[in-house]
């Protein structure tokens, strides 16, 4: 019986897809479909991963189509119209482990919103490079989990996450389709401001492909600013909401925009950077961010709030 629904968005990725498609028919978890969203596509991609499906004989597989409307609206669709247990939403450039979907599955318990796993950054979309080692296991309460994910001392992903589909249905937990940068955060702050309790292992089961001009590597400004505007509303709101836990939202808004600037210095020229420094109140970081408990992220703060010139040209070289 099937009861887990891969969900794909498809968008010009035919260099890419095969790697994918053939991570996920090698699963050794067989009670799964994959749903590919075909989001306007102009080359092979869908044609490239149906016939691939059709040669290894996977039959558990639909398409939906719709015009062109981006990342999220891909994903709304393709949650909207299945009907398992749970879901998880895959990259069409990504690779996954052979027991990717056996361990999240494995791992979920009765009473589970969410069961997640660790993922690896990768330059070759090849699925062997994640190895597996002896993992822990993590219960998460709706606390640990959001102090977990605000500073970011556990790996972790939207896309590394099996949802159980009526968590989602029940508390009406879509993707912003208005944004198109970092509409993944939202999302994932929404789901576990929602959430009792979740499991997490160690394990890098997810293979994120580092590829040129992917939406992460070469997002533009207007796209981002507008997008900044969007999580500034958004952080309000939660600010409102969620009043008893007020020390985690103070910080989600500031630690957001720091982790901008940081990623937007590699690709943007010093202009735009500026711009866009300016509008995120570079400046007041440090400020914003008293008493944060991540030092990588407090340090960065001291940078960025000292000297616009320089919090670019270091941002640019260094990674955390």
């Amino acid at each position: 019986m099937i009861d887990i629904s891969v969900v794909i968005p498809v968008f010009r990725v035919e260099k890419y897809i095969k790697k994918c498609i053939e991570s996920l028919i090698n699963q050794s978890y067989t009670h799964f479909e994959i749903v590919l969203v075909d989001d306007g596509n102009d080359d092979n991609s869908i044609e490239i991963a149906i016939n691939l499906l059709n040669i290894k004989m996977f039959s558990n597989y639909k398409v939906i189509r719709q015009v062109n409307k981006g990342l999220a609206s891909a994903r709304n669709i393709g949650l909207k119209q299945i009907t398992s247990e749970y879901v998880i939403f895959v990259d069409s450039d990504d690779v996954v482990h052979k027991d990717f979907l056996k361990t999240l599955r494995d791992n979920m318990r009765k009473n589970d919103d969410m069961s997640i796993c660790s993922f690896s950054y990768i330059k070759e979309q090849r699925s062997e490079l994640l190895h597996v080692t002896r993992a822990n296991i993590i219960e998460l309460t709706t606390e640990d989990f959001l102090r977990s994910y605000l500073y970011r001392d556990k790996s972790l992903l939207v896309v590394s996450i099996l949802f159980r589909r009526k968590f989602l249905m029940a508390n009406n937990l879509f993707f912003n389709e208005n944004m198109k940068f970092s509409e993944d955060q939202m999302f994932l702050w929404k789901c576990i401001f929602s959430s009792n309790m979740s499991v997490y292992t160690t394990a890098k089961l997810y293979g994120y492909f580092l590829r040129p001009n992917s939406i992460m590597t070469s997002s533009k400004y207007d796209t981002i600013s507008k997008s900044c505007e969007l999580y500034k509303i958004f952080c309000r709101e939660m600010n409102g909401e969620y009043k008893n836990y007020s020390n985690i939202c103070k910080y989600i808004y500031p630690r957001w925009c720091l982790g901008v600037l940081f990623s937007s210095a590699k690709t943007m020229k010093k202009n735009e950077y500026k711009e866009l420094y300016y509008q995120l109140e570079g400046r007041h970081l440090l400020f914003k961010l008293f008493g944060f408990k991540e030092v990588k992220a407090v340090c960065l703060s001291v940078l960025v709030s000292l000297s616009i010139n320089l919090s670019y040209d270091i941002c640019r070289r260094v990674k955390l």
